[in-house]
């Protein structure tokens, strides 16, 4: 995994700015995760068997992922916890404020794209259901027709 620290050179000397390239690590698991949402988004629950094993395959794609989550996560937090060095006064003040900015957008931006997928899948999940109910439902009204038609003869 990249780091989320870079180094920003000045005219006199390094300065160390917390979550400066947190888009290079953001932005290719959230176009990933945006790629298992795209999938998911075609699963058609009207075919409830079909969805549950396509619903199964996205979460099972989506897990791949999780260790990879979960550790931008604690960067991104822990970067958060460190102030800028080697800036001056009023530069360590804005590079800070930019930094804290862009660290909690790209924050936001993996755990929205993370919510979405989840949201999504379980959405799925329960038209799915839904619709398994109905087949149910109606397989079970065929079969008490017939037996009562049976049953006046």
């Amino acid at each position: 995994m990249a780091t989320t620290n870079s180094t920003a050179k000045s005219d006199k000397d390094s300065i160390l700015v917390p979550n400066l390239d947190i888009d290079k690590v953001v932005n290719p698991i959230s176009q990933k995760l945006g790629e298992i949402q795209l999938i998911a988004e075609k699963i058609n629950v009207w075919r409830p068997l079909h969805a549950f094993k396509s619903i199964r395959n996205v979460k099972r794609e989506q897990q791949k992922y999780v260790e990879i989550y979960t550790k931008i996560i604690d960067q991104i937090f822990k970067n958060l916890n460190e102030p800028v060095q080697g800036a001056s006064g009023i530069d360590a003040g804005w590079l800070q404020t930019w930094s804290t900015s862009r660290g909690l957008a790209g924050l936001i931006r993996l755990q929205s794209t993370w919510s979405q997928v989840n949201e999504l899948t379980d959405r799925k999940t329960a038209y799915s259901v839904a619709c398994f109910s109905i087949y149910i439902a109606l397989i079970s009204l065929i079969v008490t027709s017939i037996f009562g038609v049976l049953s006046l003869l």
